[in-house]
């Protein structure tokens, strides 16, 4: 994304009053046929908008180091925004991680879990944005996939 002032690419974030105006008319298009009426309406409503990439990721480890190093939060598990689960992950995680320091609780035990919960957060952020339209199922998107491949071999 190149920003209309600077001409500098931008890889996450086109900040307010830099999209190109081709994006914008292309963004508002895109509103009305792929989100909610109620999204797409404020989209059409905003006169300078910005872009946001979303992203997700989830650390496929908790614990490092024999324990000596743990991820937690946003470093164990950054989730849509949208969703408003990250404070709830860092929470839980460390209250779980209070019963490892009490020898209550295993590290492998409390990695285990932190994992769980950040799967099922990111999964519970992914149906929840479908509300909104900012989420396809599996199978919309595979097909969506599949027309594009089929469209770069005609």
């Amino acid at each position: 994304m190149t920003d209309n002032v600077t001409q500098v690419p931008h890889r996450y974030t086109l900040p307010l009053g830099r999209v190109l105006p081709q994006h914008s008319t292309c963004l508002k298009s895109d509103a009305k046929e792929l989100l909610a009426p109620c999204v797409a309406e404020l989209i059409q409503k905003t006169e300078h908008p910005f872009i946001q990439a979303i992203t997700e990721f989830i650390s496929p480890t908790a614990a490092f180091w024999r324990g000596k190093v743990l991820l937690a939060g946003d470093a164990l598990a950054t989730l849509r925004p949208q969703s408003g689960l990250g404070l709830n992950s860092a929470a839980r995680s460390a209250l779980l991680l209070a019963d490892v320091l009490r020898g209550k609780m295993k590290i492998e035990t409390w990695e285990k879990e932190a994992l769980e919960f950040a799967e099922a957060a990111r999964a519970t952020g992914i149906r929840n944005s479908g509300f909104l339209g900012l989420a396809r199922t599996k199978e919309e998107a595979e097909e969506k996939e599949k027309g594009a491949v089929r469209s770069v071999r005609s």
